[in-house]
């Protein structure tokens, strides 16, 4: 299982990854426990929090 509390660009070796040209810091909570997920968000989003479990 992997927790990541910053949104940025990602990937590892089960085959997770996060699809993202920006940087956020605040109220970031992505949870992988399967495989092959992705999340992808355009580089202009503009969130207030991010809660996302893939599984």
């Amino acid at each position: 299982m992997t927790i990541l509390t910053r949104l940025e660009a990602y990937q590892d070796d089960r085959g997770n990854r996060i699809l993202y040209g920006g940087l956020m810091e605040k109220n970031i909570k992505v949870q992988f426990l399967g495989t092959n997920n992705t999340l992808i968000l355009h580089s202009k989003t503009s969130l207030h929090a991010l809660h996302a479990n893939f599984d």
